[in-house]
């Protein structure tokens, strides 16, 4: 052996590993929405207690989705549903609504008004260090 088909092994398992990469982290993420658009500019600098690489690192209800230039933990909709509750609603009363899904994705319809039940945007847990 001329040691050629030890480096292709090598390859072909790093490539299968990438594959399993994105499988299991594609299925950590069902249930979740799609990633909300954001139509805005950020700077484009690391913010380690903020910045996503991976699903996991982002707490339940929330997903690692593209922020400007920067990626961040997101208040989505969990299998059609908002969470939160209208208890722990907070801000002023935002538009008037029927049910949750005339809301933004981090708000509820609480007595026939959208209100924020939670964060938008929330730290990720387990954050990489710099």
């Amino acid at each position: 052996m001329d040691g050629s088909c030890g480096t292709m092994n090598v390859y072909f398992i790093l490539f299968l590993g990438f594959f399993a990469f994105i499988e299991v982290n594609s299925k950590r993420s069902k249930g979740l929405g799609s990633c909300p658009s954001f139509n805005i500019a950020t700077p484009c600098v690391l913010d380690y207690k903020f910045h996503c690489f991976v699903q996991k690192q982002c707490p339940s209800g929330y997903r690692c989705c593209s922020y400007g230039c920067n990626r961040r933990c997101v208040a989505v909709r969990v299998n059609g549903k908002h969470l939160g509750s209208c208890r722990k609603s907070s801000g002023r009363k935002g538009k008037k609504c029927k049910k949750d899904s005339s809301c933004k994705r981090h708000e509820k319809c609480c007595k026939k008004r959208c209100r924020r039940v939670r964060k938008k945007i929330v730290p990720v847990r387990r954050p990489f260090k710099k």
